[in-house]
């Protein structure tokens, strides 16, 4: 069983997606983790239902400094099969922290 998210919120900057690595690799989920260029964070994994469930709620409650917002649920199949967990990075590691800060900063001057 699969699961893509979208996740929205305060997710970029605040160690988000180091947080769901480690979360993902301590309940043996394999998939991956990367951040998107509107301030959102992608997540795909695979594993059972009731883990991928386990996920999905523990996002719920905004882990770390991350204040979650919202999380759009696609659920399927696995068609690629993942060996582990893993982050991934796009690009120059210091061009992504600056848009992961920009991004950051644009999220906590939102007014809601």
């Amino acid at each position: 069983m699969g699961v893509k998210l979208i996740v929205g919120g305060r997710v970029q900057g605040v160690n988000f997606r180091a947080n769901v690595f480690d979360y993902c690799r301590a309940m043996g989920l394999t998939g991956f983790v990367r951040n998107l260029g509107d301030g959102s964070v992608e997540i795909a994994a695979c594993g059972s239902r009731l883990e991928l469930e386990k996920l999905i709620e523990w996002i719920k409650k905004s882990p770390g400094l991350s204040r979650v917002k919202e999380i759009n649920v696609k659920w399927g199949k696995c068609d690629v099969r993942f060996e582990d967990f893993e982050i991934k990075r796009e690009g120059n590691f210091v061009k992504e922290q600056a848009r992961n800060f920009k991004n950051l900063g644009k999220e906590i001057l939102r007014r809601d």
